[in-house]
């Protein structure tokens, strides 16, 4: 499996590019019991978007417990924040067109503004294999694909919310990866500031 520090992978990341964690914590870890990764978040690209920002305003749109939120620190920060707690976070570079990125990260800036929900009966329905699909109300991997259908990336029908660990299967192919993101102490190009 490639690594590549983190740094070096921000620059590439495009919107409609997808990160998947193993995360640490009661919750990641009872996720994990059902599926190897614990969380997805979707990439979005904010300074191709607004030309006018910094190069580094790559931004996560996440379904998470309070709802749809778009990650106010950059992805950077939330990347440091979960790999100082011992959390891996692997990218998965899609191979999408300029207008399906386009169409990806206008659609995911809209259903965040629109302040779509958590929905926790799927995550509550993993040990009877229950995980209806359906709008308004995702899980984090059901968010990214969800993004995915609505750019035309991807294009089949799915009968339930796919698992973080389903991304790779249902998008096979369409990517390069996956590629695991090393943090500071993981290599020599950076200096930690403590």
């Amino acid at each position: 499996m490639t690594r590549l520090p983190y740094r070096l992978a921000l620059d590439r990341m495009q919107t409609g590019d997808f990160l998947n964690w193993r995360g640490v914590g009661v919750i990641p870890e009872l996720i994990m019991v059902f599926s190897k990764d614990s969380h997805s978040s979707l990439v979005v690209r904010m300074d191709d978007f607004f030309p006018h920002y910094p190069n580094d305003r790559v931004y996560l749109i996440e379904a998470i417990g309070d709802g749809m939120q778009l990650q106010r620190r950059n992805a950077r920060v939330r990347f440091l924040r979960e790999w100082e707690r011992g959390a891996r976070c692997f990218w998965y570079p899609c191979h999408m067109t300029d207008e399906q990125r386009q169409r990806c990260r206008e659609y995911a800036l809209y259903r965040e503004a629109l302040g779509d929900r958590y929905d926790l009966s799927v995550l509550l329905g993993y040990p009877l294999n229950f995980h209806p699909y359906g709008p308004n109300k995702w899980i984090c991997s059901e968010w990214v694909i969800g993004a995915h259908i609505s750019c035309g990336f991807y294009q089949n029908q799915l009968s339930c919310a796919p698992d973080p660990d389903d991304l790779p299967k249902l998008l096979e192919g369409r990517f390069d990866g996956p590629i695991e993101l090393i943090g500071p102490a993981d290599n020599d190009l950076e200096v930690r500031h403590v």
